[in-house]
């Protein structure tokens, strides 16, 4: 049986062999700087005021852009929020999905 045999290694396993391909990393760079870049467009189309931007970062087998907002909204701006009205009740502020769309998630 010794001849027919194949032996599956975990996904964690198949992860640390593939990122050490040249080809790979150099892919991972440039995917993450392709979304950054569009991440960095969706967002100035909707800055008019405030100080949150884009970073990006690399690990050695990854790539992750972030949303940061200083005073504390980023997850408001990538999600949306509820405003308290004059009224008293509350009104839905949609998300930007700055992020999301850059990533194609939407």
């Amino acid at each position: 049986m010794a001849g027919n045999t194949v032996q599956l290694i975990g996904q964690r396993s198949m992860n640390h062999v593939v990122s050490k391909i040249e080809g790979v990393q150099r892919g991972v760079w440039e995917l993450t700087q392709d979304i950054g870049q569009k991440a960095e467009r969706n967002l100035a189309k909707h800055r008019q005021t405030g100080n949150a931007r884009i970073e990006i970062e690399f690990g050695k087998t990854d790539g992750m852009i972030w949303l940061v907002d200083p005073g504390g909204n980023a997850m408001a701006i990538e999600f949306g929020h509820f405003l308290v009205t004059s009224t008293g009740f509350p009104r839905y502020v949609a998300g930007l999905y700055i992020l999301s769309k850059a990533g194609g998630l939407f």
